[in-house]
């Protein structure tokens, strides 16, 4: 398989690790600039046979062109409502409000955690108050009234809210799930603290590998967030593999789950 990587190295210790080892491995691999938003890679390159893209969340533009496999494991086209109806109650906001942002401040409540319904990272996803809230949905709305015909905007009043009670989250990790398998997982925060380890309980573990055996999956690979909530795990989130941070990630247990999958 040919890795087509974003030539970010210096700030993602993924990336670099990636630029250092696959070479030693003998697997066929190039650096790329991207350009934000299109996606575009240069220099541009076709290899033959399977290609996967790993960096900005926008290489999956020129993937999904290019008609690479695997490409890009997008599952940005799900919504929050397909995870609340496959695995319920295992959602951190099973209990949440998804409506549009012309119509959030119907649902709004002060404070509340607002985040993209679909893994677009098109907003920040934070607890708002209704002053801060308020004014950034007036800020989108000046936005759409003023933008050109062609304009592309990553916001508008019809982007689709997450709206729920804020909660505190003691610890967030994130696993790799990999044709129905736990490959490899990193804690990423305790509290409000940043804190990259590889070593990540047995209970996460098992959680995230249950999850990995419901009958309903987002994608072949994919990555899950998993927070520890008042003495239970529940699912943050799910992102998109080739675009999410590494953090402390067994790389080589990573690379060799995905080139070990077969594509017909």
């Amino acid at each position: 398989m040919h890795w087509v990587i974003q030539d970010d190295l210096r700030y993602e210790s993924g990336l670099r690790f990636l630029a250092e080892h696959l070479p030693r491995w003998g697997i066929p691999h190039s650096l790329h600039q991207v350009v934000p938003i299109v996606g575009q890679i240069i220099p541009d390159i076709s290899p033959e046979g399977n290609v996967i893209v790993i960096g900005s969340y926008s290489m999956r533009h020129v993937a999904r062109e290019k008609g690479w496999v695997p490409g890009c494991f997008d599952v940005g086209h799900l919504q929050h409502e397909d995870f609340l109806v496959a695995w319920k109650h295992h959602m951190l906001n099973a209990d949440c409000v998804v409506c549009s942002l012309q119509d959030a401040p119907h649902y709004f409540r002060d404070p509340s955690f607002v985040r993209p319904a679909s893994d677009t990272k098109a907003f920040p996803a934070k607890v708002y108050g209704r002053e801060e809230f308020m004014e950034w949905r007036d800020k989108v709305q000046r936005m759409v009234d003023t933008a050109k015909p062609d304009e592309r905007l990553d916001v508008t009043t019809d982007t689709r809210l997450v709206i729920s009670p804020p909660r505190e989250i003691a610890q967030e990790t994130r696993c790799w799930i990999v044709d129905r398998k736990l490959v490899t997982a990193s804690v990423y925060r305790r509290y409000e603290t940043v804190i990259y380890e590889s070593n990540v309980d047995e209970d996460v573990r098992a959680f995230a590998q249950s999850m990995a055996e419901q009958a309903w999956q987002p994608h072949r690979a994919y990555v899950l967030d998993v927070g520890r909530v008042g003495g239970q795990l529940k699912v943050v989130e799910v992102n998109t593999l080739n675009s999410a941070g590494f953090y402390a990630a067994d790389m080589q247990k990573l690379v060799e789950a995905i080139e070990a999958m077969e594509f017909t």
